[in-house]
């Protein structure tokens, strides 16, 4: 309900170019049982629908590098029990910069698919910020942290929607207030995004996403994307939580000193981490030499 509400405040004050008459499928990361059942659905569906339905292929490299053509049902059919991906996919690295997102999206506009932009808050994370970055946004007196996180998102040309989610009532009412008149940030805020931006650079935090590959084929059993999110939280908040979390997190699983260094994970790293190396400097920190 929280969603849909946000959603159509948007449509209203023309967020929404056009109704999406185009859409995109891609497949990104390691290949997966399912996955050509699934990219046959989505076009099938599509098509019904009345939509353009593109396929870009090998992943986030081929929609930087234009691997995009129109699909028709015959594309998908005799599809479904065959393995991997007909779209096949790529690591890329440059969808990692700011520089590659945003050719991404320019792409997206180019071929009349419209944006729409997930997790603006990052799952939340950026509506509690440390104190230094906090004291930036409250110079302004324009809002939550939330509000500046969603605004920037939105403020971009061919973006059709935003999803955030919100866990109350007083959230949805926030949102909505500035959504119903919405106005892009400003020189000012941009510049204050920016500062933010800049402490949270300047705390090297382990740009990890939680997709969780990493868990599976580990031999000793170690939550790595929760030690990480242990790790960042620390940087960040310099309190005792995160070790209170990191004990629970390694209460029925392994410590970050546990890890025998196999790289099974690091095989399968979409952001191509090195995985043990960083859990050397998660030990440091949380456990306790004898």
């Amino acid at each position: 309900m929280y969603y849909n509400r946000l959603f159509h405040k948007m449509e209203d004050n023309n967020m929404a170019e056009n109704k999406i008459k185009t859409i995109g499928v891609l497949t990104s990361g390691g290949d997966a049982p399912g996955m050509n059942a699934a990219i046959r659905a989505v076009v099938r569906r599509g098509l019904s629908s009345g939509l353009n339905v593109k396929g870009i292929y090998k992943g986030y490299s081929g929609l930087l590098n234009e691997e995009i053509r129109d699909m028709t049902a015959r594309d998908v059919s005799d599809t479904i029990e065959r393995g991997g991906t007909i779209l096949y996919t790529a690591r890329c690295a440059e969808m990692r910069t700011e520089e590659g997102q945003q050719q991404a999206a320019e792409i997206c506009r180019k071929h009349g698919k419209q944006v729409i932009v997930m997790e603006p808050v990052r799952g939340g994370s950026l509506a509690n910020l440390p104190d230094d970055a906090k004291a930036v946004f409250e110079e302004l007196h324009g809002g939550s942290p939330a509000t500046y996180a969603i605004r920037y998102a939105a403020g971009f040309p061919g973006i059709m929607m935003v999803l955030s989610g919100m866990s109350s009532l007083e959230q949805m009412k926030e949102n909505v207030s500035f959504m119903k008149d919405f106005r892009p940030l400003d020189e000012r805020e941009m510049k204050a995004v920016e500062k933010v931006r800049e402490i949270f650079r300047g705390k090297n935090l382990i740009p990890c996403t939680g997709c969780r590959y990493c868990v599976d084929g580990c031999p000793r059993k170690i939550s790595i994307p929760d030690l990480f999110a242990c790790m960042n939280a620390k940087k960040i908040y310099q309190n005792t939580n995160s070790n209170v979390y990191y004990g629970v997190h390694t209460r029925n699983n392994g410590k970050a000193s546990d890890c025998i260094k196999c790289g099974k994970c690091e095989k399968v790293c979409p952001q191509h981490l090195e995985i043990r190396k960083l859990l050397c400097d998660v030990a440091d920190v949380f456990d306790v030499k004898a």
